[in-house]
């Protein structure tokens, strides 16, 4: 089963629901079909520039998306002890991405 959490930073224009829902779909058309889950965020400009700042080496200009794969933030592979892939976190500028 594949799970996909969303937080909203703020009350965004967007529905938590269909965001699942079509990632969820997205994974199982790749084939990833296991136990697994991803973290989706939806923040404002200032959290997003703050994070680019953070994790990016140069300083660019405010990204639309970014994302983490877990095993970059955790500091290397491991298998799970729950059996389920963790696919890691997505950031979404909500005003960025809805222009």
């Amino acid at each position: 089963m594949i799970k996909v959490y969303v937080k909203k930073q703020r009350n965004f224009a967007v529905s938590a629901s269909k965001i699942k829902k079509s990632l969820s779909e997205l994974f199982t058309k790749e084939g990833i079909v296991s136990n697994a889950d991803v973290n989706v965020a939806i923040v404002g400009e200032e959290k997003m520039d703050r994070l680019g700042k953070k994790y990016l080496s140069k300083k660019e200009p405010l990204h639309n998306v970014l994302s983490f794969v877990e095993s970059e933030t955790a500091g290397g592979f491991v298998n799970p002890p729950d059996e389920v892939l963790h696919l890691g976190d997505i950031v979404v500028c909500y005003p960025k991405a809805a222009l």
